[in-house]
């Protein structure tokens, strides 16, 4: 049987402290995400050869959502972040650098754990999917009142780098 979703359930409840703390919300999405992992391989090893890494992969990957979840969006501020305050949890955390080697290794894993994460939201068929706050340029200044483009959508905005 597998864990709820803690992101699908953090959507419904609204995670302010309210609902779950942020120690059941660490442990929820490691199981969360140990149980899909264990359902996407179905018995393949994931690696053929080589040492065996000091933290599993669900516990690389957790790591990244909690980071990413807390703000944390680079490799050195997340293995910063848990190795300073939650080392009981994740005892084999090493060094910077095999951390950020083996989140970047799992990259089609995590591709397809979105891909579950968005059919489980129920947002998989949407128009439009935003992954990033950043603003898109979507026609310039002059042109934007004959643009057709996204006209529900876009907003004006200023560039700091155009001027």
């Amino acid at each position: 049987m597998t864990n709820p979703n803690p992101i699908l359930s953090l959507r419904k409840q609204g995670y302010q402290g309210k609902g779950m703390s942020l120690e059941e919300f660490i442990i929820t999405t490691y199981c969360w995400v140990d149980d899909v992992l264990t359902d996407l391989l179905k018995q393949r090893r994931l690696r053929q050869r080589g040492i065996k890494p000091s933290l599993s992969d669900a516990e690389v990957i957790t790591m990244e959502l909690i980071g990413e979840f807390q703000g944390l969006d680079a490799d050195t501020a997340i293995w910063k972040y848990f190795k300073e305050h939650w080392k009981a949890y994740f005892p084999g955390i090493g060094s910077r650098s095999q951390f950020a080697k083996q989140a970047a290794n799992l990259w089609a894993i995590k591709q397809q754990l979105q891909k579950q994460v968005t059919a489980e939201l129920g947002t998989i068929n949407d128009p439009i999917h935003v992954v990033d706050g950043f603003p898109l340029p979507v026609s310039h200044f002059k042109r934007a009142r004959n643009c057709r483009r996204f006209k529900e959508e876009a907003e004006y905005g200023y560039c700091a780098s155009k001027g």
